[in-house]
């Protein structure tokens, strides 16, 4: 055991003290900084869940509208239909409509849309 002054005993006291102060101000950043982290995860996790409610609520909006839209078209449109060259039809599942070019004579008169095969295709494409 080393004998010292009470200036030298004094002094490492208060380094010590300082460096105890220093060490408690570094946990309380640390404690804020990952309070304030957390805190922004909650956020954003929250903002997250808030935006897919309202995509869900969207998606389901849109669903019903066309839904509805759907049975109130006249019951003579609402399996599809031919007009002026074209097969207007309706995917219920996808909840979309479609036109799609009916293929016929090409000099614009049209035949018959069934077909069986591909010989029948290349007959009505002229091939």
């Amino acid at each position: 055991m080393n004998e010292i002054s009470k200036e030298e005993f004094l002094k490492a006291c208060q380094s010590k003290i300082a460096q105890d102060e220093a060490r408690k101000r570094e946990e309380e950043r640390r404690r804020r900084a990952e309070e304030e982290r957390k805190r922004k995860e909650e956020e954003e996790r929250r903002r997250r869940a808030e935006e897919e409610r309202k995509k869900r609520e969207a998606e389901e909006k849109r669903k019903r509208d066309f839904d509805a839209w759907v049975n109130n078209l006249p019951i003579e449109c609402q399996g599809g239909f031919v007009f002026n060259g074209f097969q207007y039809s309706i995917d219920t599942n996808a909840r979309k409509v479609f036109k799609t070019p009916v293929l016929g004579d090409p000099r614009g008169r049209l035949g018959d849309s069934r077909f069986s095969g591909a010989s029948s295709v290349n007959q009505e494409l002229g091939i």
